[in-house]
């Protein structure tokens, strides 16, 4: 998610660069399954690592086949439905419902194909092994300009001899994959049978979280809300419905992203999964010191030096453009292909008046083959209310001469 009113505190235009800190989440949970122990050798890590460039090259050439493949789609299934052979009924339910599932998953990584092809980023960062689970996880980064930077982790199983994928923790959603899909499955079920699931008052708030998501769906992001603040029993505690809160309110305005964001932040307090919820509610309030802290904390749990871009970004916030500044340099440095670095900095050193530091990383884009025409109307384009962030380096002799 992107906090797009915070450009109301900024004069960035949307377009010149898409600048907003992503809602991110933390790890919190682990799959601890004791079903085909790998131990930590080094063999085993070469495979690992083969799998993780495996899985990212799949989804950069649109393989959607070859990715599949590495995905464990029968463990996967029997975490959605927790199916066993005691209730038959229910076995051939779940046989069901995991026939639609192996039908339609593909479209999981064709829409993070999709993503990349539009100018995004899907990258193996790193693999650990965990003693206590007996298997090794991967994480990778997603990053795209519509939903800014989310990572997803990976849990590698031993499928006969072979090293697969069983589900994947998203940041984003706070969840594991096969949660998110329980869910859907669990609505799904005929009323009597989700009936024996949950009980009483549970199974009434449960529908009206099914209608909300619904309204949500249909554009009525407004009813949705009402109907989730109207959940007042175990449910409305739960992780998972106060994220989806977030996320309904962040449509309709600030004083009601606030107050779903402090509410989670109430329930929830010794969660660490916290972090990067709260690093938009820090901005909303201007607490830039504390959002800076909060996307340090996901440097160190992740080892991401990506994350330079985002303490670029609260720094240029906070009117730090030098430290924003030398935080965009590193990204430009080590991820030359990453054109929001060079955006953020051009605008950066443009409200230092260091044009000829800005004239530097153009001739650096002209190198890389950008088109020099394309980039001198990026430059010199307004935004959509007649503000160009960039016009003070337009009107500059270093940029004149530049151009030509």
């Amino acid at each position: 998610l992107y906090l797009a009113n915070i450009i109301k505190t900024t004069t960035m235009p949307a377009q010149k660069l898409r600048f907003i800190l992503p809602f991110i989440l933390l790890i919190t949970t682990a799959l601890f399954s004791q079903v085909n122990p790998i131990e930590e050798t080094e063999d085993n890590d070469k495979k690992v690592e083969e799998l993780g460039y495996f899985i990212e090259t799949s989804i950069h050439e649109s393989n959607n086949e070859g990715y599949i493949s590495k995905f464990d789609l029968d463990d996967f299934g029997k975490k959605i439905t927790k199916m066993t052979n005691d209730d038959k009924e229910q076995y051939f339910f779940s046989q069901g419902f995991l026939k639609g599932l192996l039908e339609g998953i593909d479209e999981y990584p064709k829409k993070l194909s999709a993503h990349v092809e539009n100018g995004g980023y899907y990258d193996f960062i790193s693999y650990r092994y965990e003693s206590e689970a007996k298997t090794y996880y991967m994480l990778f980064r997603f990053f795209s300009e519509e939903s800014g930077v989310n990572y997803h982790d990976y849990r590698v199983v031993d499928n006969n001899g072979e090293f697969k994928f069983s589900d994947l923790y998203i940041y984003l959603s706070g969840e594991h994959l096969s949660d998110t899909f329980s869910r859907m499955y669990m609505t799904a079920l005929p009323k009597n049978k989700l009936a024996k699931f949950l009980k009483g008052d549970y199974f009434g708030d449960y529908e009206k979280f099914t209608e909300a998501v619904n309204l949500n769906r249909s554009g009525k992001p407004a009813k949705a809300y009402k109907v989730l603040n109207s959940i007042k029993g175990e449910l409305a505690n739960e992780k998972f419905l106060l994220l989806i809160k977030i996320q309904i309110s962040y449509q309709l305005d600030d004083e009601s992203y606030i107050a779903a964001i402090e509410e989670l932040k109430e329930k929830h307090n010794n969660d660490p999964t916290m972090y990067l919820t709260l690093v938009d509610y820090y901005i909303l309030k201007e607490e830039y010191d504390r959002a800076f802290d909060l996307i340090d904390n996901l440097q160190i749990e992740t080892n991401d030096d990506f994350l330079y871009y985002m303490k670029g970004n609260v720094e240029f916030l906070s009117d730090d453009y030098e430290s924003a500044s030398n935080y965009y340099a590193y990204i430009i440095e080590n991820y030359p292909d990453f054109f929001q670095g060079y955006a953020g900095y051009l605008i950066a050193t443009t409200k230092q008046q260091k044009y000829d530091d800005a004239i530097t990383v153009l001739n650096k884009l002209v190198e890389l083959e950008y088109d020099k025409d394309a980039i001198i109307e990026y430059l010199e384009e307004d935004d959509e209310t007649g503000i160009n962030v960039l016009e003070d380096l337009v009107k500059s002799d270093a940029y004149k001469t530049w151009k030509g």
